[in-house]
């Protein structure tokens, strides 16, 4: 095995080790979904299945290399280039029609030259958030981020009908600016993502009346962002989730930075929730946070005082094999709240 081979099977374990396979995602979601309603407050909840990265670990758009190219997981070391986000949520969806997608977005700054190039079409998909200074016009990447715009997912989404049966889960990606005092920070990022969801917002309802469209960020304020650049009348159109990063010392704030800012699971953060009573729900890792049962129990002891909607949670999977994550579940018994969801990893190698 050579080095950079070996490298790839350390990402590959240190990431995520419980990712399955596209074949396994209807009996994944059985075993997981009927477990998590066994456990749940509310044992009658459907269980939502998002897939992280618009259902694959290996070609979804993670960063860019010195030559300008889009890699997936492994890239650097195995070229596996990133594939097109619509070819990526359609080969998933021919598997399982009410898989649910996670996706980054990123737009560049306030009067970047691509701003003015594509005025109408310039949010773009890809997990970590661009060198902008380096990105220019004429960049080999462009030809990429072109074909992989928040629009052009959300024209092939409706026009295939998939919103029907199937979320679209939009990250804000920010950086730790956006937890500071300058609101200009990030507020350019969630004005124009709400300005390119608002059209099909209005235009496209699922037949059920449940949201379709969900906006989740590791950032209390650019949830509260997003939402302040939103009509009133269409505020309550989407759902909102919070991601908490962890708790613990200073190794598991190393670990959880890998792959950028994670802010911990603090009492700022906690008071910060406490002051969104619209907020839905907190996605989170069991790695991150052991004792969440505690945590959120608490939390939403302190929201119903505060005469605001409990919160719902999300688990993460990929970083434990099924039958230990299951069993980190289960030692925590029955739970006084519900799991709405889980993410997994989808690895289609």
């Amino acid at each position: 095995m050579s080095f950079s081979e070996f490298l790839v099977k350390i990402q590959e374990k240190l990431f995520s080790p419980g990712r399955i396979k596209k074949t396994e995602i209807d009996s994944y979601y059985q075993e997981i979904s009927s477990f998590t309603k066994s456990i749940n407050k509310n044992e009658a909840k459907e269980i939502d299945l998002i897939a992280h990265g618009a259902g694959s670990w290996r070609y979804y758009p993670m960063g860019i290399n010195k030559k300008g190219k889009v890699y997936g997981n492994g890239f650097r070391f195995k070229k596996n280039a990133a594939k097109n986000i619509n070819d990526l949520i359609d080969a998933t969806l021919a598997i399982n029609k009410e898989v649910s997608f996670e996706m980054d977005i990123q737009y560049p700054p306030e009067k970047h030259p691509i701003r003015k190039e594509f005025p109408e079409d310039h949010g773009f998909i890809i997990h970590d958030i661009p060198n902008w200074k380096k990105l220019h016009i004429r960049s080999k990447t462009l030809d990429f981020f072109k074909k992989n715009t928040v629009k052009k997912v959300l024209k092939h989404f409706t026009k295939n009908n998939y919103h029907q049966t199937s979320k679209l889960f939009f990250e804000i990606k920010v950086t730790e600016k956006c937890y500071g005092i300058k609101r200009a920070t990030c507020e350019i990022v969630c004005e124009d993502l709400a300005k390119g969801l608002i059209p099909f917002a209005e235009k496209y309802k699922r037949d059920s009346g449940e949201n379709w469209m969900q906006i989740v960020s590791f950032s209390p304020r650019a949830l509260r962002l997003f939402r302040e650049h939103l009509p009133d009348n269409l505020k309550d159109k989407f759902n909102y989730c919070l991601i908490v990063g962890f708790t613990g010392g200073y190794i598991k704030s190393k670990l959880a930075q890998i792959k950028g800012f994670v802010p911990a699971f603090d009492e700022t953060i906690k008071s910060k929730i406490l002051e969104m009573d619209w907020l839905d729900c907190l996605w989170f890792s069991i790695q991150g946070i052991t004792d969440f049962k505690e945590q959120f129990e608490a939390l939403n002891n302190r929201r119903i005082a505060e005469n605001m909607k409990e919160l719902e949670f999300s688990f993460s999977t990929y970083q434990y094999k099924k039958e230990k994550l299951k069993k980190m579940l289960k030692s925590q018994a029955k739970y006084p709240f519900n799991f709405q969801s889980f993410l997994i990893d989808i690895d289609d190698k």
